[in-house]
C-alpha cells in the first residue's frame, strides 16, 4: 500500500481542531476545502468552510493525489519544524508561478543540490520535488477550471497568467485556436489511490493513477492527437466506469464493457489490442507479447508502447511482466502492479522476483 498513508484522528476531532486552529494537531492531518480546491494545514487561519466542504488527509502528498493545490497562506508543504531557507525560496517561486518548472541541472547552477532537495521532499512528503511541481501544475489547471467562474474552460486550462489578468484579457483568443472537442475529467477513488478519468463524446480516453510520473506528458499527447482540451466536468461514461472499477476491486468483475478511445500509432494500437487478450488472472511476458503481434524482435518497442497506454486496468498492461518474472515497467508504480496481480490471482506473484 501507499506508504504515505497513516492513521488519522476521528473526523469530529479533526473538524473541531481545524475550526479552532488547535496547535497540537499541526501536521497531524491536512484539510482539503472542496469549494476552493485548496489544501491547508490544520492550523490555517483562512476563513473556515462548511463541514460538508472538508476532506481530511494523512499527508499533503495524498491530498495532491486527489487534486488539491497548496494554500498560499499556511504553506502546507512547509513542515511545522524549521524549514531551510533554500526550500522556502523555491516554494515561494512556485506560489508566484504555478506553472513553474526547473531542471535538476538548473538547480545545480543555483548551487542547490538536486539530490538534497529530492531527499528533503521524500522525507517530509514522500514525493520528489519534480513530482510536486508536476502535481502543482496539473492541480492548479483543473482548479482554475473548477473554481474560477469568470474563465472559459479553454482559457483556464491553458493560461499561465494570474486568474485576474486572464479575466481582463477575455475575448483575445482566436476562434481557430479553440480545440475541436472537449475531454471531461473526473477522479475515481480506488483502494490504491485515485484514478484520473477522461471522456469525450465517444468513450473513455484516459484512465491513469494521478501520481503517475508521465501523466502530464500523456495529457499533452492526448490533447494533441484528439485536438482537444480537458476540463473538469461530468460525462455519461463516468458513472458506469466508476461502478465497473469498484466491482473490479471488490472481486465482482473480471471484464469491462466501456467504450474506449485510444489514439495512437498503428503499432501502438496493435500492442494495446494484444494486451486486452491477456485473461484476468493470467500474465504474459514482453517477449510473448511481441510474438503474438508477429514481431518477435520488437520486444523493446512493445515495452515502450505498453508504457504509452493511457487506459490503466481496463487495458491491463499490469499483466505484462519481464522474462525473468520481474515486476517491471508499470507507470503507476510497481507496488500497484503487484497489488493488481495479487487481486486477480493471489497465488500468481509468489513466483515473481
Amino acid at each position: 500500500m501507499d506508504p504515505t498513508s497513516r492513521p488519522l484522528p476521528t473526523k469530529i476531532i479533526m473538524t473541531n481542531a481545524f475550526l479552532k486552529r488547535t496547535k497540537k494537531f499541526e501536521d497531524a492531518f491536512f484539510v482539503g476545502v472542496k469549494s476552493t480546491g485548496t489544501l491547508h494545514k490544520s492550523t490555517c487561519g483562512v476563513r473556515k468552510p462548511g463541514k460538508k466542504n472538508m476532506d481530511f488527509f494523512s499527508s499533503a502528498k495524498v491530498a495532491l493525489d486527489y487534486g488539491y493545490r497548496p494554500c498560499k497562506v499556511c504553506h502546507p508543504m512547509l513542515p511545522a519544524d524549521i524549514t531551510p531557507d533554500w526550500i522556502k525560496n523555491l516554494l515561494d517561486k512556485v506560489d508566484h508561478d504555478p506553472e513553474y518548472k526547473i531542471r535538476d541541472s538548473e538547480l545545480a547552477k543555483q548551487e542547490i543540490d538536486p539530490n538534497k532537495i529530492r531527499r528533503w521532499f521524500k522525507k517530509h512528503h514522500n514525493i520528489t520535488f519534480q513530482g510536486y511541481l508536476k502535481f502543482n501544475r496539473i492541480n492548479h489547471r483543473f482548479g482554475n477550471i473548477c473554481y474560477d467562474k469568470k474563465l472559459s474552460v479553454h482559457q483556464a486550462y491553458h493560461t499561465r497568467k494570474p486568474l485576474k489578468q486572464v479575466a481582463e484579457d477575455q475575448g483575445k483568443y482566436k476562434e481557430d485556436e479553440n480545440p475541436k472537442q472537449w475531454i471531461a475529467i473526473s477522479r475515481i477513488e480506488t483502494p490504491i489511490g485515485p484514478l484520473l478519468a477522461g471522456a469525450n463524446e465517444d468513450g473513455i480516453c484516459l484512465l491513469e493513477f494521478t501520481d503517475r510520473r508521465m501523466l502530464e506528458t500523456q495529457i499533452k499527447i492526448l490533447e494533441k492527437r484528439l485536438n482537444a482540451a480537458l476540463y473538469s466536468g461530468k460525462s455519461p461514461y463516468f458513472k458506469k466506469l466508476a461502478k465497473q472499477i469498484n466491482e473490479y476491486f471488490s472481486g465482482k468483475r473480471t471484464e469491462f464493457d466501456i467504450p474506449l478511445i485510444t489514439p495512437g500509432t498503428p503499432f501502438q494500437k496493435e500492442v494495446w489490442n494484444a494486451i486486452t487478450t491477456v485473461p484476468f488472472g493470467k500474465i504474459r511476458t514482453y517477449k510473448q507479447q511481441s510474438i503474438q503481434i508477429n514481431n518477435p524482435k520488437a520486444v523493446r518497442a512493445v515495452g515502450s508502447a505498453n508504457g504509452d497506454n493511457r487506459i490503466a486496468i481496463i487495458i491491463p498492461c499490469h499483466r505484462i511482466v519481464g522474462n525473468n518474472g520481474a515486476l517491471v515497467g508499470y507507470g503507476g508504480g510497481l507496488w500497484r502492479k503487484r497489488f493488481l496481480l495479487e487481486l486477480e490471482n493471489p497465488n500468481q506473484t509468489k513466483m515473481f522476483v
